[in-house]
């Protein structure tokens, strides 16, 4: 509606423009063709000529200067709403920094990456007022911003690293539960199954030759920790 608003101004600013300079030029000629001369009489002629289209003239000025004013207005607001969008960051970053700066020393590969990505995912966020009230979203923010990645996150932790990459069984994971406490705090709301259907994208993301056992697992968690 804004956009069919400004090219109505624009359409009609420039119409009444053109009529303004057609007239103008018409007022000169008539001039010239009197032998104007700029004394006192001359001048009082021509201003009675130029008062002759006032209200073309002041139409004109009116509807430009009004359409400079909008923009200004326009201008104005969105520069507000920017303001209130980079507050708005300021302090979601303070929130998730705190929590990667909990899980930091065990995946700073994910620390890395997640600062690279951070302001992409939230004008993500943002747009969406904060929040993932359906699969439907979480699997466009998902697939958007992490869905290259999360294996990158899940082989580069300190544990997974320890235990050689062995799992005890198919929903085992060592950087999910880490993920999901960075992820979920950035969201002011989310539906109540997002844990569970993110955890499945996850683990969908993860190599699907990875080792998996309990006596292997055992064994790797043995050799790692030095406890029986």
């Amino acid at each position: 509606m804004q956009k069919i608003f400004n090219i109505v101004i624009i359409t009609f600013s420039i119409i009444l423009s053109l009529f303004s300079l057609l007239a103008f030029l018409i007022v000169h000629l008539e001039l010239i063709e009197r032998n104007f001369q700029f004394d006192l009489e001359g001048i009082n002629n021509y201003f009675a000529e130029i008062t002759k289209f006032k209200e073309l003239f002041a139409g004109t000025i009116t509807l430009i200067l009004g359409f400079y004013g909008l923009k200004r207005l326009k201008t104005a607001e969105k520069s507000h709403k920017e303001k209130i969008k980079n507050d708005r960051f300021s302090d979601w970053k303070s929130i998730t920094d705190l929590r990667i700066n909990e899980i930091g020393a065990e995946n700073k590969i994910f620390v890395r990456e997640f600062s690279r990505m951070r302001y992409n995912l939230f004008e993500d966020i943002y747009a969406n007022k904060m929040s993932i009230l359906n699969k439907k979203e979480l699997n466009l923010i998902f697939d958007k911003h992490f869905n290259h990645i999360t294996k990158v996150f899940e082989e580069n932790n300190k544990e997974y690293k320890g235990m050689q990459g062995i799992y005890k069984t198919e929903q085992s994971t060592y950087f999910f539960k880490d993920f999901y406490f960075v992820f979920i705090g950035s969201l002011d709301n989310y539906y109540d199954e997002i844990d569970t259907d993110l955890k499945e994208r996850y683990l969908a993301t993860l190599n699907i030759e990875r080792k998996i056992g309990v006596d292997l697992y055992n064994r790797a968690y043995k050799a790692y920790t030095g406890l029986v």
